[in-house]
């Protein structure tokens, strides 16, 4: 019965109301509404008052979280699993992979390598992720920050600063930055007046 309901949920969200108009457009809170009617079921959270705008893609769901009051912007693709807290906010054009490609090799060919493992990709509350951003495999972005337009994200982004770029650097900060915020892992900043002062 679960397998008929969601492929049931299926057809109906991306047979038709993920082609429904834009939230900006009359009625498109509306359409809003309808959206998270039909792609609620599928994912494996669905918090209250979250925002699927149109042409969103997000696989079966099964592996997508999404917080209270967060958004999928317009034309969003998620692949694989990725956890959204609270108060996320995408743009259109997101891009946010938790899989990749094997290209280790090169005695063979890069299709005939398949897939590497998975690495889930975790956002924490309050982040904003401004329009046509990539964010790899594996990706912990921390609460407060904000990915500028065009941003590629290959390593993690500390809390409370603003990365932009290819790849994404700090460019600055929201609030103080402590140690942890220059760890191996985490986004290199911008330039040296960039870091603490000692």
């Amino acid at each position: 019965m679960r397998k008929l309901k969601q492929l049931i949920f299926l057809v109906l969200y991306y047979g038709i109301t993920r082609h429904l108009p834009e939230h900006s457009l009359p009625r498109g809170m509306l359409w809003c509404r309808l959206r998270r009617w039909t792609a609620g079921p599928l994912l494996k959270r669905c918090g209250k008052d979250v925002s699927i705008n149109r042409g969103a893609h997000f696989g079966k769901g099964d592996m997508v979280s999404l917080g209270d009051r967060s958004s999928l912007g317009i034309n969003a693709r998620i692949v694989g699993e990725v956890t959204m807290g609270n108060d996320v906010g995408t743009a259109h054009n997101v891009f946010i992979t938790a899989s990749n490609r094997e290209f280790s090799r090169t005695d063979v060919p890069i299709l005939s390598q398949g897939k590497r493992p998975d690495a889930p990709v975790v956002i924490d509350d309050d982040v904003l992720i401004l329009a046509n951003v990539i964010i790899l495999p594996g990706v912990h972005i921390h609460s407060g920050s904000i990915i500028g337009a065009g941003a590629v994200v290959p390593k993690d982004v500390p809390p409370f600063c603003i990365v932009a770029g290819n790849p994404a650097r700090v460019v600055k900060w929201r609030k103080d930055p402590t140690p942890e915020c220059f760890g191996p892992r985490m986004t290199p900043v911008a330039g040296d007046h960039m870091k603490p002062k000692a």
